[in-house]
């Protein structure tokens, strides 16, 4: 068989699989999915291929030698790391696959409840309220490694230079490595990827950590604000980390964790440390030392 009559029976033989028709209306500007399907097109990487409205919200992938390639999925692929060609796609029951850029079939099929776009040859699925990670081939990555879903990941479980976001059996976030080694052990609500580095915060706690594991700041402060008692300045301040307030000399010395809901002075050198329940006070000397409580009133 001469090699360019293979083209023209792959056709022959997809459009008898497929019960395909003839070539699809094209959608023009002014449908109401044309901008959905323009900008479907465009992670596809070739001029052979057309994204097609099919009804219903849906569209499918029309390839002008070989005709449908994927069909009734929904236009809101994803695909963050052009690099790895695998496209994020939902199909019409809501459930995630990926498929290969180039020829736009299935490479993945559709099988999760959930899942994050590729990264370094590895993505986040979710599957029966657990997040796994596969290659692209499908096959379990990150040393089979999975954590329970904890409800608030939006696209932390992408991998950056060679680490991802994870969390444990308790729901504790941490960072792993390719291997589903712990390099950040999980003791924080939330991980945060960054160019400078990995930020991890829990309320009262920010940590900012390198690529390798090691602390590069172990407490980044938000505001610092000092402190007055009957409008007069006093010689402190509170300072805020990620929700929580301390106690801070006007060196820039943290006299106190940022443990407390908030941080007011009490006489010119007493200073009360509200607890989280907001009513109950600690009450701190100005070495930060705590003097005694009391409930306020």
């Amino acid at each position: 068989m001469k090699p360019t009559l293979l083209p023209w029976l792959t056709a022959l033989i997809l459009t008898i699989l497929t019960g395909c028709k003839g070539v699809p209306d094209f959608p023009t500007p002014d449908h109401p999915m044309y901008g959905d399907c323009e900008n479907c097109e465009q992670m596809l990487f070739s001029p052979d291929m057309h994204v097609i409205p099919t009804g219903d919200g849906l569209v499918s992938v029309w390839n002008d030698y070989s005709g449908w390639m994927i069909r009734d999925i929904r236009p809101d692929w994803e695909m963050l790391f052009p690099s790895d060609s695998l496209i994020l796609y939902r199909n019409a029951e809501g459930k995630y696959g990926f498929m290969y850029a180039p020829v736009a079939w299935y490479r993945i099929p559709a099988m999760y409840d959930l899942a994050w776009p590729f990264s370094e040859g590895i993505a986040a699925v979710m599957k029966d309220k657990r997040v796994h990670f596969i290659d692209t081939f499908g096959k379990p990555a990150a040393g089979g490694f999975s954590f329970p879903w904890n409800g608030h990941y939006v696209d932390l479980p992408i991998f950056t230079n060679g680490v991802c976001a994870a969390a444990d059996e308790n729901r504790l976030c941490g960072v792993i490595d390719r291997d589903g080694r712990w390099v950040v052990e999980p003791r924080y609500k939330d991980v945060h990827m960054l160019e400078e580095g990995i930020l991890c915060e829990s309320p009262g706690v920010s940590v900012l950590y390198g690529y390798d594991g090691g602390i590069i700041n172990p407490c980044i402060v938000g505001d610092v604000t000092r402190l007055t008692f009957k409008g007069t300045p006093v010689n402190a301040c509170k300072y805020e980390v990620n929700e929580r307030f301390g106690l801070m000399d006007l060196e820039g010395r943290r006299l106190t964790d940022a443990l407390f809901y908030d941080v007011l002075a009490l006489t010119a050198n007493l200073y009360g440390g509200r607890l989280t329940d907001g009513k109950s006070v600690v009450v701190l000397n100005g070495n930060g030392e705590v003097v005694r409580t009391r409930d306020s009133q």
